[in-house]
């Protein structure tokens, strides 16, 4: 019985893993921070259906209470308010980062690949709402539409800062 439910907690998990990681990547300004809130959200629903024994009626629903009470714990504990998180702390190697760092040098000849940590420190001193959008959109791969959503802005705002920051990493790291 119990591989049963870890079969299904398995299967929950990889259903709704890529919608509580935008959800929590839209409410952090911290990317360390949605990584735990994440980790926090399934680790505390699996545990409830380990307790209860039975699955929920609503798990995705649960998943959003349970990751909206991580996040509300974890900003009341840190006495940080929305507008003064830090846009991300340091990435430690081997994160979930991989992925961006080869959209980042995929395309460029191997004589002008450059060190994608040296990218990532410029990217990390630009503001949080600039950092979600680059993360939604080139690691989570979202349409201009979905960003707009999750972040609650206009289209157009997400492409011209996405399109700006382009073309500041084009011109800080001499890319054509």
């Amino acid at each position: 019985m119990n591989g049963e439910k870890n079969r299904a907690f398995a299967l929950l998990y990889h259903s709704t893993c890529d919608q509580i990681l935008k959800y929590a990547v839209s409410k952090c300004g911290n990317i360390d921070d949605a990584s735990d809130i994440m980790q926090k959200t399934y680790l505390n629903y699996y545990e409830s259906v380990q307790t209860r024994g039975n699955m929920v009626e609503n798990p995705l629903h649960y998943l959003y209470k349970i990751a909206n009470h991580e996040l509300s714990k974890l900003y009341t504990s840190n006495s940080i308010s929305k507008n003064n998180i830090p846009a991300f702390s340091e990435i430690a190697d081997g994160e979930n980062f991989e992925a961006m760092e080869a959209l980042l040098v995929q395309e460029l000849p191997e004589d002008a690949k450059l060190d994608t940590q040296e990218i990532w420190q410029y990217i990390k001193t630009l503001d949080p709402l600039t950092v979600k959008i680059f993360v939604l959109y080139f690691y989570h791969d979202e349409t201009w539409a979905s960003i707009a959503k999750i972040l609650n802005i206009n289209e157009s705002r997400a492409k011209s800062r996405l399109y700006r920051t382009v073309e500041k990493l084009k011109e800080k790291f001499n890319l054509t």
